[in-house]
């Protein structure tokens, strides 16, 4: 898919103001389904007919930066697209990193 040819510019970018940027547009966006440190325990998961899936998952981790960015940008499956609400490319790219912390957090636990 058009995920392939995507790679991260900030790829090796784990600095504090990235993974800010990453972290608030996570909280703002994200978290409500996908729970606060992703494991998909958000508090309308419970609600959802389909439940958001964990970040957390071997599945997930094992996406591409690439294919990350892709469902942000575009959606999948019932999860729409976020290019409206998080326009600024580096935000979103930003978002990808922050979830690759959220991922070795829940490896090293």
């Amino acid at each position: 898919g058009a995920e392939k040819n995507l790679k991260n510019p900030l790829g090796a970018d784990f600095s504090k103001g990235t993974l800010e940027l990453g972290k608030k547009k996570f909280d703002i966006y994200c978290s409500v389904c996908h729970g606060g440190l992703g494991a998909g325990d958000g508090p309308v998961a419970e609600k959802m007919l389909l439940r958001p899936p964990s970040l957390l998952s071997d599945k997930v981790k094992a996406f591409s930066d690439g294919r990350i960015f892709h469902i942000v940008t575009d959606g999948q499956g019932v999860m729409g697209s976020y290019l409206t609400q998080i326009q600024d490319e580096k935000a979103r790219w930003s978002l990808v990193n922050y979830v690759r912390t959220l991922q070795k957090r829940s490896a090293a636990n």
